[in-house]
């Protein structure tokens, strides 16, 4: 858990490729990156920070929970990517635009 801190930008992550939980809510993290080798990953939260644009989440193939609540978000892209979504979080933002959200069951 890395939630509450200062973290700025998503990085260093490329050794944790078994990593299924991946908390960073709460930091100053504006563009969701650098998540595409984690093919593991379950659990996503990234609430409270300062991303503006849903994208670069391909490759999540794992992804069951995705928590983006209280961000800057205006735009969604490529959630129809991840096919075992089950849990989208998206309320307080700024969501003008939904771009192929519906994900395949």
């Amino acid at each position: 858990m890395l939630g509450k801190n200062r973290i700025k930008k998503i990085e260093n992550l490329e050794p944790l490729l078994k990593l299924d939980v991946l908390d960073l809510h709460g930091n100053q993290i504006s563009k969701v990156e650098n998540l595409g080798h984690l093919s593991e990953l379950r659990v996503l939260n990234l609430a409270g920070n300062l991303i503006a644009h849903v994208n670069q989440v391909m490759g999540l193939l794992s992804l069951a929970e995705l928590n983006l609540r209280r961000n800057k978000i205006r735009t969604v892209i490529e959630i129809n990517t991840l096919p075992n979504l089950q849990r989208l979080f998206l309320s307080f933002n700024e969501i003008s635009r939904l771009v192929l959200v519906c994900v395949s069951l």
